[in-house]
């Protein structure tokens, strides 16, 4: 379901300053003076006076904090994408929630929620019902959204998720965190996530390099070319995508062109995982990816999911490794044996 969403989505596309003077009524009890002016009394009764006005605000501060909170935790979000949904529960968000498309139904606690739209069209009768405060979009998908919530008068806020590159899940994912007031879990995914991403790229920086081509779909062959976070994955694993050079992020190719550019490796991310039906195409080429849903959304999943894609890659050489060391085992063995017999 992720990879039919993912191809049709892509084709169609401060109250620390007030707490520092509370001190004020302490510092004036410790104050010594045995014989007070009259100045001096009066003195006294201001700095009473603004301490009770300071003590008057902090209370107010910490009321109107209470009810930011509280407001908070009764925002109700409506999300239009599976990519967003995932998000949105990374967030810990997912008590907020009251409606999701219908393409996210890939975990229990989301297939359970109302579905407000379809791959082309939103159900704004369902989302006038649900009453969100905020409506979460991906790039420009259902692009009259904004128009038609304002002349159905309905008042919920637009936030779109925006993410062609694997970088602009940065500003994506700390802009959802802060338009929804979980800035900091939102910081945290985005340095787990760029942390783990180049510890991946570190890991494969040194393997030989592979071209790889990655196919989402087989009828018509859908690929992707180099402004895609797809490719970006591909060269995280220090692959190179032979189709990088071609206008349509998402292009159109044919077995012939497959086999002309004859990549060392042929990623098969479609529905139905099943063998390629290109003529002449070598086979032993050809590997199917299991986790398919970080690469077609953009999550912590991702992660994950670029492991497995390195890992397909570089099998080769890793397996020649393996096949290097079994080999020196062996000479060492007949070196043992050749010994034995000369003695």
């Amino acid at each position: 379901m992720s990879t039919r969403w993912f191809l049709a989505a892509a084709l169609l596309m401060s109250g620390a300053a007030l707490a520092a003077t509370t001190a004020d009524s302490t510092y004036t009890a410790k104050m010594r003076i045995s014989q007070p002016s009259a100045a001096t009394a009066g003195s006294m009764a201001m700095m009473k006076e603004v301490s009770g006005e300071i003590r008057s605000m902090i209370r107010k501060r910490e009321s109107n904090l209470a009810e930011e909170k509280d407001n908070l935790n009764s925002i109700k979000i409506v999300s239009l994408a599976p990519i967003v949904t995932e998000n949105l529960f990374s967030l810990g968000l997912k008590q907020n929630v009251v409606g999701v498309d219908s393409m996210s139904d890939y975990f229990k606690p989301a297939s359970k929620l109302p579905k407000v739209a379809s791959i082309d069209a939103v159900n704004y009768e369902e989302i006038i019902r649900l009453k969100p405060d905020l409506i979460v979009a991906w790039n420009s998908f259902y692009p009259n959204l904004e128009k038609d919530l304002e002349r159905l008068r309905i008042p919920a806020k637009v936030f779109r998720f925006r993410t062609e590159r694997l970088l602009d899940y940065s500003s994506a994912i700390l802009e959802l965190g802060r338009i929804t007031h979980a800035e900091e879990e939102s910081v945290k995914i985005r340095e787990d996530f760029f942390q783990q991403l180049k510890q991946l790229k570190g890991m494969y920086q040194n393997y030989p390099q592979k071209s790889v081509v990655y196919i989402l779909w087989d009828d018509p062959i859908y690929s992707v070319s180099e402004n895609t976070w797809i490719n970006d994955m591909i060269e995280t694993c220090n692959g190179t995508n032979p189709l990088k050079g071609m206008d349509q992020a998402y292009p159109v190719i044919d077995g012939e062109y497959l086999l002309t550019v004859n990549p060392d490796v042929i990623i098969n991310a479609t529905v139905k995982k099943e063998k390629l039906n290109i003529p002449g195409l070598l086979h032993s080429k050809v590997w199917t990816m299991k986790l398919v849903d970080g690469t077609h959304r953009i999550s912590m999943e991702t992660l994950k999911s670029t492991e497995e894609l390195c890992r397909i890659i570089h099998r080769a050489d890793e397996a020649g490794e393996s096949a290097d060391m079994n080999q020196d085992e062996k000479n060492a063995k007949e070196q043992d044996v050749n010994s034995t017999a000369a003695s």
